[in-house]
């Protein structure tokens, strides 16, 4: 342990100065953790090398931490003395040692700044598994940067093969494709020595790549932190300092680009003019000329669509991109083995103009992250699904249907796509922001929801609302007050998975509170509305809207655990016992009364109107009937899959095949709470409290397990019928019932006492649907 001389300071001093100056003296400034100047490239590297010089001498401490040890320490005057250059360290091992004898057994002392927490989660400096600036220590090789290795003539600028170029760019597509999973840039891409100073590269298609990258780059982190829809470890912003090339004009970019594939073009030409000569040779170096050229036309297609798409601008141009950015991938992708090899020896560079660990130092000191740069393979399998999800996400730009927008979103997320496509989707997507005139449209959407579900009467056209200021005004109120909810719901989806789960049991509490406010409106206008003759009672069509959609998100949060996997086996039983006796029931019980309200409507409407407007009517109501017949014909088959898994479970749990965990260590009331402790906000559904399951399933078990199994097989039936009456099905419809078929037969041959004296644990495959598994038995 060591210290530096003439800098300490005195215990009273220490007491005597106060918070503020406590605080300045014991914490470090750590410059990568202020956003308004970040750590430059070098800025880290004086000091690690000081700290290389230090004396560390480890002791035994037997009771207590630093009491008079801290008299003769000044982190501030270290810090400073550090960045001066050289200084003179002491040994303050003994002193501190014999200033420990002091304190009593279990006495601890700390200053007010840094307790217990600080001090487990603390790491300990220049210890190669703790500090991950020591990883530079690590190999034979010296870490150079991009003016050492132009210095010692370790880095090549100028007059570079065809081979070497495509190694190059296709290296930098893997470290661009490993930044967008969620590692740093100063670990992915900036280990690029180029992009350090491309201005610097003499070889002009090089420079025109690399000044290309780090515009890319920009583009990409601002449509990521335009969309903030991001976690931790879904991106890291972060350029720790470098330049992202922001003076230059996208423009010109584009130009420099499409000159170097002239250039290149130029090349090809007099290459075969003069085959007869070196005809493999030329043959050779043509298709090398045209790896190249794929790549720069893959790299100025998809930067001009990120910037459309993030600009919002001539998105009719974006179709021709995704096309042009598809053909010129594919052609990269079959040429992918023309670029020179990466290394895989640590004592070797990675590949020509890349040091991996040449920012290492300017990561905060942490526990060393492993990062690995995607193989090639990988690269082009990523960037493809990229270009197909971005065709899909373009959709969103002609649907209108505020339900289908939601929809779409949700199943959208269902796939796990990486956070750049779930960002341009929540951009493309414009009423979803909150501000004007983003709100406005998004009313506008929402009104156009709500007639179309259950037609209010004062919504319709020929209620007069101005002659009605009063509900005019509780109607703006109303859409006012949804808007932000929804808002919120549509840019949850934008988020991973795991934390869509976590913010829906947030977004639950408001729609509770959305929810009471609703019933309290409902019933004033309702009561404005008895008073107006030839108006039909407004009843609680804004409640039954609101309930409509609180009972899919209650879904959407239980399902989703299955996705995440947080479900023991054990646990299926009440999980999907909640889903059938619930949220499915109050969903079909919301769209039962609009479809009814929606006719009454109808009706009423078709006696004020001549025949012709009869025949128009009706064709807007059969249509308007068919969805509601398909959406309650998708969700009753989903709630008798439900049943049929509780009641197959039921049975499974009375033949001893389903494991429990032991009883000493478990309770299942705590756990069916914290499954459903988000529901425990809302209104309607009411919660279900745990007795209530544990009465049914008690009840159930009472019976043969053969008879469960035969109530299984009726409800996967019953599921089978309604999948079959949806017109035109999509693949999960097909999937569905794929699942309700093959379980039929599996409870059947239950039923039947096959395996009943089995005690294999059923396998439940997941494979063909995320929430609805295939049960298997042996």
């Amino acid at each position: 342990m060591s210290s530096h001389k003439g800098n300490g300071i005195n215990k009273k001093q220490s007491e005597d100065s106060g918070s503020d100056e406590n605080e300045e003296t014991l914490q470090f400034s750590d410059p990568s953790e202020d956003s308004s100047n970040e750590a430059s490239p070098n800025c880290l590297n004086g000091a690690y090398s000081s700290l290389d010089s230090c004396t560390v001498v480890r002791s035994k401490v037997e009771a207590g931490s630093i009491v008079e040890g801290f008299q003769n320490l000044s982190l501030k005057s270290c810090t400073q003395s550090i960045a001066e250059g050289p200084v003179e360290y002491f040994d303050i091992t003994k002193p501190f040692l014999e200033a420990t004898k002091e304190l009593q057994l279990g006495e601890l002392f700390h200053d007010q700044y840094f307790g217990l927490f600080e001090a487990m989660s603390a790491i300990e400096m220049m210890d190669p598994k703790m500090d991950a600036g020591m990883m530079c220590n690590k190999g034979k090789r010296t870490i150079m940067n991009f003016e050492q290795s132009v210095k010692s003539n370790r880095l090549k600028l100028d007059n570079f093969s065809p081979d070497e170029l495509a190694g190059i760019m296709d290296c930098t597509f893997s470290c661009l494709v490993t930044w967008l999973e969620g590692h740093s840039l100063a670990q992915t891409v900036f280990t690029n020595l180029y992009l350090h100073n491309p201005t610097a590269v003499l070889d002009k298609p090089l420079r025109s790549f690399s000044i290309a990258i780090l515009k890319l780059v920009d583009v990409i982190e601002d449509c990521i932190n335009k969309a903030a829809i991001f976690e931790e470890e879904d991106f890291q912003p972060s350029v720790y300092g470098y330049n992202l090339a922001t003076k230059i004009p996208e423009c010109k970019v584009t130009s420099m680009l499409r000159e170097c594939e002239e250039d290149l073009q130029g090349k090809i030409k007099i290459l075969s003019q003069n085959r007869k000569f070196q005809e493999s040779q030329a043959s050779l170096e043509i298709e090398q000329i045209l790896a190249v050229q794929a790549r720069f036309k893959f790299t100025r297609f998809i930067h001009l669509l990120l910037l459309h798409l993030w600009k919002r601008d001539n998105l009719a141009e974006c179709p021709k991109l995704l096309s042009l950015c598809s053909e010129s991938l594919f052609s990269s992708q079959k040429t992918a083995s023309v670029g020179i090899k990466r290394s895989c020896d640590e004592n070797e560079q990675f590949m020509l103009g890349f040091e991996l660990l040449v920012n290492q130092r300017l990561l905060p000191p942490t526990f060393p992250r492993s990062t690995r740069i995607k193989s090639l393979e990988d690269t082009y399998d990523f960037l493809e699904g990229l270009l197909n999800r971005i065709k899909i996400v373009m959709k969103v730009t002609s649907l209108h249907d505020f339900h289908t927008i939601i929809d779409f979103f949700n199943s959208f997320s269902e796939n796990g796509p990486c956070v750049l496509s779930r960002s341009l989707l929540q951009l493309l997507y414009a009423p979803m922001r909150f501000k004007k005139p983003g709100v406005e449209d998004m009313i506008i959407s929402m009104k156009d929801a709500v007639k179309g579900f259950i037609a209010p009467p004062i919504l319709m056209s020929k209620f007069p609302q101005q002659q009605n200021k009063e509900i005019g005004q509780c109607i703006q109120m109303f859409f006012d007050r949804c808007a932000p909810s929804f808002a919120s719901l549509l840019m949850i989806c934008g988020h991973n998975r795991a934390r869509q789960r976590d913010k829906l049991a947030h977004v639950l509490e408001d729609f509770a509170n959305l929810q009471v406010e609703t019933e309290r409106m409902d019933a004033y206008i309702h009561n404005l509305c008895i008073n107006l003759e030839g108006v039909r009672p407004h009843l609680n069509c804004f409640g039954n809207w609101i309930l409509y959609h609180i009972s899919k998100i209650m879904i959407r949060y239980v399902l989703t655990g299955f996705e995440l996997e947080l479900y023991s086996v054990h646990e299926y039983a009440y999980i999907y016992w909640y889903l059938y006796e619930y949220p499915f029931g109050w969903l079909l019980s919301s769209l039962s009364r609009a479809e009814t309200y929606f006719a009454e409507s109808e009706a009423a409407s078709s006696d004020k109107i001549n025949k012709k407007g009869v025949k128009n009517k009706n064709k807007g109501s059969n249509k308007r009937s068919r969805t509601y017949t398909r959406e309650i014909c998708r969700t009753q088959a989903e709630q008798h899959l439900a049943e049929g898994y509780f009641k197959a479970m039921i049975g499974l749990t009375a033949d001893n095949k389903i494991p429990f965990p032991n009883p000493e260590f478990d309770n299942e009331s705590v756990r069916y709470r914290h499954r459903f402790a988000a529901f425990s906000t809302i209104g309607s559904p009411t919660p279900v409290h745990y007795v209530q399951y544990r009465n049914f399933a008690n009840s159930s078990l009472h019976q043969p397990s053969g008879s469960m199994y035969a109530a299984s097989a009726r409800h996967f039936h019953q599921a089978k019928s309604f999948l079959e009456a949806i017109p035109s099905p999509e693949k999960e419809v097909t999937d569905l019932l794929k699942i309700a078929k093959t379980n039929l037969v599996v409870v059947k041959l239950l039923a039947s006492g096959h395996t009943r004296n089995s005690t294999v644990t059923p396998e439940f495959d997941f494979s063909s649907h995320l929430h609805f598994p295939i049960i298997k038995v042996k």
